[in-house]
């Protein structure tokens, strides 16, 4: 450190002076390692007291093994920070609740409209009928499409439609590369949409 007087006694320990300079040197070192350290770890603490609110409500919905998982991995995400996968699974976790209640439900409704309303130019239906959950789970029907086929017949009203279109575009924003970086506050009112859509109706 340029400036500090040299050590001058006989034991190796700095004179008074120069303890003062160094001390004046340490002293703003100090200080915002403090701040960069306390402010990290209150965005920690701030995440986990969300993802643990998140993981209440989601505690409220009746879901099956694997949806509890992906909301598991999705607290953990957001614990950690990971806003893009917390979104992500967040999604996976409650559209799978979503088209599984479709499927105990009111799957003859579904089945009806999915053979009748997308059809090709021999009138053949472009899906076939869903006879097993596994079925939704080749990607025909898309996500997309499992939601428009919802709303043709008549499950979900047309502003559930809406809101659940515009949360697989969000959910594509995440998966994707793109410019968008969401953060705490975005991927927090992201989930919290979605347990609000599964938490109403027709769903509960």
């Amino acid at each position: 450190m340029a400036g500090i007087t040299s050590i001058a006694t006989l034991n190796n320990r700095p004179t008074g002076t120069a303890s003062a300079q160094i001390e004046a040197y340490v002293a703003p070192v100090n200080a915002t390692v403090y701040d960069e350290v306390n402010a990290f770890s209150l965005v920690r603490t701030d995440n986990i007291r969300v993802a643990n609110e998140f993981a209440d409500l989601a505690s409220e919905l009746p879901l099956n093994g694997t949806q509890s998982t992906l909301i598991e991995e999705a607290v953990s995400a957001f614990r950690a920070s990971a806003f893009r996968a917390c979104m992500v699974m967040t999604w996976n976790a409650i559209y799978d609740f979503m088209r599984q209640w479709v499927f105990d439900n009111a799957l003859p409704d579904f089945n009806n409209s999915l053979t009748t309303e997308y059809v090709r130019r021999n009138s053949k239906p472009v899906y076939d009928e869903i006879q097993d959950y596994d079925d939704f789970l080749t990607g025909k029907p898309s996500e997309r499409t499992v939601i428009d086929t919802c709303h043709l017949a008549n499950i979900f009203g047309e502003r559930l439609r809406d809101e659940l279109r515009q949360c697989l575009r969000r959910r594509n924003d995440s998966a994707h590369a793109t410019n968008r970086v969401p953060d705490a506050t975005q991927a927090s009112a992201y989930a919290r949409d979605l347990l609000d859509i599964a938490r109403g109706r027709p769903f509960t």
